[in-house]
């Protein structure tokens, strides 16, 4: 069993890259402009600089009259550029982003040309200055500055409809309202095929479509299409940019929902690499591990962070969560090979989790102390419970489910009335974790004391958590498999 709230972490964290799309987004109307940083045009190859400052400077006046956006005043730039003793001709594009972020400033606008005779052929893009985005201006030729800005412009607007149509898609995906999610993608991706936002925007789209899908009438062919779609997506990100986190930790996700653990490990190990004693996010893949249903996967990218970090309790308190499911599929498998892995397997969660015990006695965890508990049932290790449920009972004497565990490990090894004791004590806490009497009488009838498991049962019958029928039979079966087999007639 793993706790809720860091499955939910888990499944946020893909979400987290998206937050640069929203920054970028033409903001709504009463909201305030976005500021963008214009440099002038570089010329390159003897090309005069006349050009490229006209240029830049009637764009600057076309941004102006925008209702989403306006531009950096060239006082400002040139106050900056003073500040850090900088000079223009000397910046490039990546000096003019690290510019623009420390002005605040969450565009930038940057391009060159080459002249032959009165002809400029300009290059140009935009860029996010935070996250190095670029959106291509396609390539022109011009004569004339005003053309020039026009056409610069004109594509620069493009660029505005690309980041609404995203900004949207982003939200769409936060409220999970996938086709919606998918439509708005498709209009930035129309503009702009290569946008990482978007691209990104609709494989968590198709992703979140693929996984509603299930239970539905949706075929599973449809549903794996979705998924390899998304995949794609996600790769296709990851060529543009090979750090981008939630990239590669979607694709995990995708690869496991697909069946090829393999190749969900490879995304994720890449991603870890970024940060391996990072234990948040080792765990929050490992959990997207384990909630696509590769619990094995889970367990295996855990236990590589032990190298990282080992003397961290969290970390190893999921290492137990995870083998515990890991070891149950080992023992459900028909493959012999996998059944000589359970035992071994369910040893590691104990291990884990003793650690973490031992460590930290009084902030006991009592998910963790019922999963050694059943553990170790598994494991036909009767005294070993015995003696544990002695050291849980005493950290957390008031935990009612725990409590139940306990008495059920005491009634294993033959401890019979103490068990009840402890079904008693835990029925004092809360008589709505277990049905009480119905175990007690079970547990009395195999032990061959009729006359208390009869109390048992009317106490059950009568509280509505047993009918008569089912606790007739009871009775019959314990009467058919101990005194009819062993021919005692009277009993």
């Amino acid at each position: 069993m793993i706790p809720h709230s860091l499955k939910r972490a888990a499944m946020l964290g893909p979400f987290l890259a998206l937050a640069a799309a929203i920054a970028l987004a033409p903001p709504l109307q009463g909201q305030g402009r976005f500021k963008v940083l214009v440099p002038n045009l570089e010329p390159l190859e003897g090309a005069k600089d006349n050009f490229g400052k006209d240029v830049s400077e009637k764009l600057r006046d076309l941004i102006d009259d925008m209702d989403t956006h306006v531009s950096v005043e060239r006082d400002e730039i040139r106050k900056k550029l003073r500040e850090f003793d900088l000079k223009e001709k000397d910046l490039g594009c990546i000096q003019w982003r690290q510019l623009a972020v420390q002005m605040s400033v969450e565009l930038i606008f940057c391009g060159e040309y080459t002249e032959t005779n009165s002809t400029r052929i300009v290059n140009s893009n935009f860029q996010g200055a935070r996250n190095g985005e670029p959106f291509t201006v396609p390539e022109f030729s011009s004569t004339d500055d005003d053309h020039a800005a026009q056409e610069i412009h004109g594509a620069f607007q493009d660029y505005v409809q690309q980041l609404r149509s995203a900004a949207i898609c982003v939200d769409y995906v936060g409220s999970q309202q996938w086709d919606n999610a998918l439509r708005t993608c498709e209009e930035a991706l129309a503009i702009n095929p290569t946008m990482q936002t978007a691209l990104y925007s609709r494989g968590r789209a198709k992703l979140g479509k693929a996984e509603g899908m299930e239970g539905t009438n949706g075929s599973p062919g449809e549903r794996d299409q979705l998924v390899h779609g998304s995949l794609s997506d996600f790769d296709a990100v990851l060529e543009q940019n090979p750090v981008h986190e939630g990239a590669m930790q979607s694709a995990g996700y995708a690869a496991t929902l697909l069946g090829d653990g393999e190749r969900a490990l490879g995304y994720f190990r890449q991603m870890l690499e970024l940060d391996p004693g990072n234990v948040d996010v080792r765990l929050r893949v490992a959990l997207d591990l384990m909630e696509a249903g590769d619990p094995a996967g889970a367990l295996t990218l855990a236990e590589e962070g032990v190298e990282y970090a080992p003397e961290d309790m969290t970390l190893k308190l999921y290492i137990g969560h995870f083998a515990l499911p890991a070891a149950q599929r080992y023992e459900e498998s028909e493959d012999e090979a996998d059944w000589a892995l359970a035992n071994p397997t369910y040893e590691k969660a104990l291990a884990n989790y003793d650690a973490v015990f031992t460590a930290q006695p009084d902030s006991a965890d009592a998910v963790m102390l019922r999963n050694m508990l059943n553990a170790m049932r598994k494991l036909e290790q009767t005294d070993r419970a015995v003696a544990f449920g002695d050291r849980a009972e005493a950290a957390l004497p008031d935990d009612a489910g725990l409590l139940v565990q306990v008495a059920t490990v005491r009634k294993d090894a033959g401890q019979l009335d103490r068990a009840i004791e402890t079904l008693e004590s835990a029925r004092a806490i809360d008589e709505s974790v277990a049905n009480f009497d119905g175990m007690m009488a079970s547990w009395l009838i195999e032990a061959g004391r009729l006359a208390d498991a009869r109390a048992a049962l009317s106490r059950a019958r009568d509280a509505g958590s047993i009918s008569g029928d089912d606790a007739a039979n009871l009775l019959f079966a314990f009467a058919i498999n101990g005194p009819y087999k062993e021919k005692k007639w009277s009993e």
